[in-house]
């Protein structure tokens, strides 16, 4: 497998592994969303392609406060595989639906959406028990890599593909999918390994179960007085007390609960509290992303599907040079660069819209997915490391809910707002609303939290790492 040069992160072979699964999942994601936009707008309206997207991304919606507390609570391997299997029976269930219309595409593409939701908070989980905290940043930034390059591959392979046969499109998408299933089926659980029985902060990590349990009760290893001896030593160890498993399972918190505290805890953390309200400003854009992209594309600037495939080429390559180049930025400017990237996204999408023309359109766009990968790249740190461990995949799942929920408000209002006005006003509108967001968070939040973030990096007594009460 290529792994990208200077991410001695991708050196672990479980951590290059869930890497490539990604890059498997997003290329074949890429792949069905070109595919089913340029099918539905050559035959249905812009505004049909809205209500389609709306459909399809609803249930994921609904579904992920949910999955997040399930990849707290369960297996991260368990649920990837059955993430990235259900995917694969989505994507062969939509391959039979293809020539049937918006009303039989929409509900299998809402299914692929909603298997893939259990997706990103599981292999966060993971990922986070994999590396190191120093590592942590760079093992973001390849993650959120993967979203530039297959962008790039996906989207120019998407393109050529339909133009060459729909159908036969999404079985190449079906194809890379069945890869990745069997890539993470490689992928090794850390829990099963002494190095990964507790956290970095040394409490019982997220997903280790029964197994941290045990560990917890088991004397850490010293010498004894009279023979020097470890007690690891096979001529001096005496066999492990049987675990009470079903006492354990007794004792864990209900699922409702759960799902409650990943919710409360996130208020006792401004920080990480303001990280899921700015999520807003990107959600006024996501709602419409793909929508106005490919109605720009295609309808505004008269381009055909190798003119759609140039976009999100140019927003590939942006988003993993943005993502490259926030590994760079140095701990103490996180938060301002953070801030401004939020700010330039906005007004370079808005002035995407003022454009018209192909190139120049394509430039601004380039330049708004470029601050777009600095804020994918530093987006997980920040939130992190600010929230404790057990919490990791909840506080993901709830982040990814707070501006899709805005997200899919703003989709609704598009494909509402596009059927009474053009493409222009509403991308304008929401380029705005964007950087507006940005530029209230940094003044209001942002640049009086700098301390606390530093502090949250920074290793912590044992005492001081649980919830405050």
């Amino acid at each position: 497998m290529t792994r990208p040069a200077g991410s001695p992160v991708l050196a672990s072979r479980d951590v290059a592994l869930l890497w490539g699964t990604t890059i498997c999942d997003s290329g074949a994601t890429w792949i069905i969303r070109i595919v089913i936009f340029v099918q539905v707008l050559e035959h249905h309206s812009t505004s049909a392609l809205a209500v389609v997207e709306l459909v399809g991304v609803l249930p994921s919606l609904l579904f992920m406060p949910l999955a997040g507390t399930i990849a707290d609570r369960y297996s991260a391997r368990v649920l990837s595989l059955t993430a990235m299997t259900a995917q694969t029976l989505c994507t062969g269930a939509l391959f039979l639906a293809f020539d049937h219309g918006p009303a039989a595409i929409a509900p299998v593409y809402a299914l692929l959406t909603l298997a893939n939701s259990l997706w990103p908070p599981a292999r966060q989980t993971w990922l986070y028990l994999m590396v190191a905290p120093h590592q942590r940043t760079a093992a973001n930034g390849a993650i959120g890599s993967v979203q530039g390059l297959m962008t790039v591959v996906g989207g120019a392979a998407g393109g050529v593909l339909t133009a060459w046969q729909p159908g036969g499109t999404i079985l190449v998408a079906l194809g890379v999918q069945a890869v990745a299933v069997l890539a993470v089926s490689f992928v090794r659980t850390p829990g099963r390994t002494s190095a990964h029985r507790t956290g970095t902060d040394g409490h019982p990590g997220p997903e280790t179960g029964r197994q941290t349990a045990a560990a917890q009760k088991t004397p850490q290893p010293e010498s004894t007085p009279l023979t020097g001896k470890r007690h690891d030593d096979p001529s001096t160890q005496r066999p492990d007390p049987p675990i009470d498993t079903e006492t354990e399972e007794a004792a864990r918190p209900s699922l409702r609960r759960e799902v409650r505290e990943g919710v409360t805890v996130v208020g006792r953390y401004p920080l990480a509290r303001s990280l899921i309200w700015v999520g807003l400003a990107w959600g006024f854009i996501s709602g419409g992303f793909n929508v106005l992209v490919a109605g720009l594309a295609l309808n505004v600037l008269h381009g055909d599907s190798s003119v759609l495939s140039l976009f999100y080429v140019v927003d590939g390559t942006a988003v993993l040079v943005g993502s490259l180049l926030a590994a760079r930025i140095r701990r103490t400017r996180h938060l301002r660069y953070y801030a401004l990237a939020y700010v330039g996204q906005g007004v370079f999408w808005a002035l995407m819209f003022t454009s018209g023309h192909i190139w120049l359109g394509a430039a601004l766009f380039g330049a708004m997915r470029l601050v777009s990968g600095v804020i994918i790249a530093l987006d997980t740190t920040i939130l992190l490391d600010t929230v404790p461990e057990a919490f990791r995949g909840r506080v993901t799942s709830l982040h990814m809910t707070s501006y899709n929920a805005v997200s899919q408000l703003s989709l609704a209002v598009i494909s509402g707002l596009l059927a009474v006005v053009g493409i222009e006003p509403v991308g304008i509108a929401t380029g705005v609303l964007s950087a507006l967001v940005g530029l209230l968070w940094w003044m209001t939040t942002a640049r009086h939290n700098r301390a606390a973030y530093l502090g949250a990096a920074s290793p912590q007594p044992a005492a001081k790492t649980s919830l405050p009460r």
